[in-house]
């Protein structure tokens, strides 16, 4: 117990190092040098951990000492009030082009993928498996679908896309994400058709719960000749175990020799995971490398891609890169 207390009190001042050193970064002494700012952040945080890792504790304020304490008394669950679908999605899907948003990264993926295949147009059933407010993932199947489900735990995550699909006020423009498929898939000059046609094809908008027996809405549990899950796993899942019970469902959805699609966080340092979004701390499962793979041996599925993404600079988490996985069901 004291052996935990004290690894407890370590990552707590870990936390508080790594929220310090954002601080400094951005301060305003490197003011407008985004490459160095990062630079610092990077070098602050090892330094503060290799401080840590000698068990040298470092104090910083109250405010920011409750903050991480709070994170490890909390599940995911409890965070769902903090998770503001309007904001996540201008934060983590904005309409620029940027080599640091993971969207971006995952839509070429996606395009590639589908080419890779010469999986046939209009075809195939797609599920989105933990959309959460953004449909942008599922759009990248498009050109493949007949039909694409996008499932949701969040209520008013399913709502927002609701409200793009009925053309209702209010929720972000994606119609630079459309432009961007259109150009990966070498169709620039039918992006404005293709919103129309990707909306059709986007059939459902359901209520899913990784954590339950019934863990999508009733009448969409497939088969899917795709399933894509997307950092979902790791939010809904306390531990190693639920993980593996919880790819086990996604695959069950999968078509014999149809395609699952999966998009982790990897943290092979970590026994706590956490990141922000609107400057609130969300927890995260820790998920290795071998954790996702032997996760996939038992539930059926060969590897055949695997896609390595460094984690961004910007933004306060501990994640050490993102990885997307592309298995094939084999029964």
């Amino acid at each position: 117990m004291r052996q935990q207390e004290a690894d407890r009190e370590v990552y707590v001042c870990y936390y508080c190092a790594i929220v310090s050193a954002r601080v400094l970064s951005n301060g305003g002494i490197l003011a407008g040098n985004k490459l160095m700012s990062g630079y610092i952040y990077r070098r602050c945080t090892l330094l503060c951990a290799g401080i840590l890792h000698g068990r040298v504790l470092w104090y910083f304020t109250e405010s920011i000492r409750n903050s991480a304490t709070k994170l490890l008394e909390m599940n995911g669950s409890e965070f769902s009030d903090n998770f503001d679908s309007d904001f996540y999605s201008s934060q983590i899907y904005p309409n620029r082009l940027n080599p640091q948003i993971h969207s971006q990264f995952l839509l070429r993926q996606i395009i590639k993928f589908c080419q890779d295949k010469k999986l046939s147009p209009n075809s195939l059933r797609v599920l989105d498996y933990g959309s959460g407010p953004a449909p942008v993932l599922a759009m990248g199947f498009s050109s493949i679908a007949r039909e694409i489900v996008l499932a949701e735990y969040e209520e008013g995550h399913r709502d927002y896309i609701k409200k793009w699909l009925s053309n209702s006020p209010g929720c972000h423009d994606w119609s630079f994400y459309v432009k961007y498929i259109a150009e990966l898939e070498g169709t620039p000059h039918e992006s404005e058709l293709s919103e129309r046609a990707m909306k059709e094809k986007m059939a459902a908008v359901v209520q899913c719960d990784i954590t339950v027996d019934s863990f999508i809405s009733e009448g969409y549990e497939g088969p899917y000749d795709i399933v894509l899950s997307s950092l979902c796993m790791e939010n809904a899942c306390k531990s190693i175990e639920d993980y593996r019970a919880a790819m086990k469902k996604l695959v069950s959805l999968v078509n014999k020799e149809g395609y699952f699609l999966l998009f982790a966080a990897i943290r092979e340092n970590s026994e706590i995971g956490f990141y922000t979004v609107n400057n609130k701390i969300m927890y995260n499962l820790p998920v290795k490398r071998n954790d996702v793979l032997k996760s996939a041996e038992e539930s059926g599925v060969l590897l055949l891609v695997e896609e390595d993404w460094p984690a961004p600079l910007w933004g306060i988490h501990n994640t050490e890169k993102y990885t997307l996985f592309v298995f094939q069901k084999l029964c």
